[in-house]
């Protein structure tokens, strides 16, 4: 198809598109973070030193922005952690944290004895001497990489490594969609926030599977026996083209022993423990995957490759865009909201697909259709005047 020729459709994707596949909510995923940072927390007194430190900095975040119990959202802990980056340690408190955590671990080992005193004196010394506190900022870094693996292992669901392995009846309305804009020639932006790979995966299972693109083409390259495909914007030559606005948990960063140079890959196998760090002697790859949290935290990575170039792609798309679909999407990123008011035209042809479509402000502001229903209860009716 001649590019002057092709003629768009976008469609942007939230997280409500994966929670049908099994995929845990927000409210569900902040509970299961911060039930993992209090498991670190209480169990890091039995570790050792790197542990209690490393400890420290959780539980200091915490208290410092009251997001314990109640009020824990797991991409505010992020931003804050970003934000514990700027800061120095605080000895005083350090020793407090200590001396709090030491007394409990061996007063319970001893039962209440009392005979955990001296020991007790001792270990605090030795653990305050042993802890290097001037790198107190790369032990925090530490922290920020160790998160981030925490929120990709919790959106893995119950799938194999990121991916389903069969076909969901749910997504039948989402595939019926695709169809029919694919048997009008159109060509397909799909663009979605989420990190997991339902999305992919799900249409690897039907027979437009043929025709999907998401940037990373298709030649297979190795890397220590890891397969993996390299990132460009020319890939996106076919009809469905999916940009992955967020990144992926299967995207790294993959550099080179003397060069700027960067590439951005994606592992063929999804998320793997396995594939967070993959190198030889001239290529290096990213420890963790490529993808946003937080909620300025991202907004500040938007003017940064990756994904300056595919929001761009974005933008450019969503100005020719002839209609829109919005499916599981809450509205608050700022960021992606300004892209779409300020690039999309044509809001009479625009629809949002949720539970609480009529409450969005695509619909109450920009006057797009709601379809006030999940993805899985799409039918034919719907589909047809979309």
């Amino acid at each position: 198809m001649n590019k002057k020729e092709e003629r768009h459709i976008a469609i942007l994707l939230g997280a409500g598109f994966s929670i049908p596949a099994g995929l845990p909510s927000a409210n569900t995923l902040n509970e299961k973070i911060k039930a993992t940072i209090y498991d670190c927390v209480r169990k890091s007194f039995k570790e050792g030193e790197n542990s209690i430190f490393e400890s420290y900095i959780l539980e200091k975040v915490l208290i410092d922005y009251d997001c314990s119990i109640n009020n824990f959202d797991y991409e505010l802990y992020y931003d804050y952690l970003i934000k514990e980056t700027k800061n120095k340690l605080d000895e005083d408190r350090f020793m407090s944290f200590i001396e709090r955590g030491m007394y409990g671990y061996f007063w319970k080992q001893s039962r209440g004895s009392g005979i955990e005193t001296k020991q007790h004196r001792e270990q605090i010394k030795t653990m305050i001497n042993a802890i290097p506190i001037e790198e107190y900022t790369d032990y925090v870094k530490g922290k920020i990489a160790w998160y981030q693996e925490v929120i990709a292992k919790n959106i893995l669901g119950n799938t194999n490594n990121g991916k389903i392995e069969t076909f969901n009846p749910c997504y039948q309305g989402f595939i019926d969609i695709l169809t029919k804009f694919v048997n009008q020639n159109y060509v397909i932006d799909i663009y979605t926030l989420n990190h997991d790979l339902i999305l992919e995966s799900l249409l690897s299972l039907t027979r437009m599977k043929d025709n999907v693109s998401n940037g990373f083409g298709d030649k297979i390259k190795q890397l220590n026996k890891i397969d993996y495909k390299t990132f460009g914007i020319e890939n996106y030559n076919k009809p469905i083209r999916i940009y992955k606005l967020h990144g992926s948990i299967d995207i790294h960063e993959l550099s080179y022993s003397g060069k700027t140079d960067i590439d951005y890959i994606q592992i063929v196998n999804g998320y793997s423990d396995k594939n967070a760090f993959i190198m030889d002697n001239t290529q290096f790859a990213s420890i963790n995957p490529l993808f946003l949290t937080g909620k300025t935290s991202k907004q500040n990575q938007y003017s940064k490759e990756p994904y300056i170039a595919l929001l761009n792609e974005c933008s450019n798309k969503l100005g020719i865009a002839e209609k829109l679909v919005v499916i599981g999407y809450s509205g608050n990123d700022e960021g992606i909201n300004e892209i779409i008011f300020n690039q999309f035209r044509n809001w009479n042809n625009a629809f949002v697909i949720s539970p609480n479509a009529k409450a969005h402000e695509f619909v109450t502001k920009n006057g797009a259709k709601a379809l006030n229903k999940g993805i899985e209860l799409l039918n034919l009716n719907d589909i047809k005047n979309i």
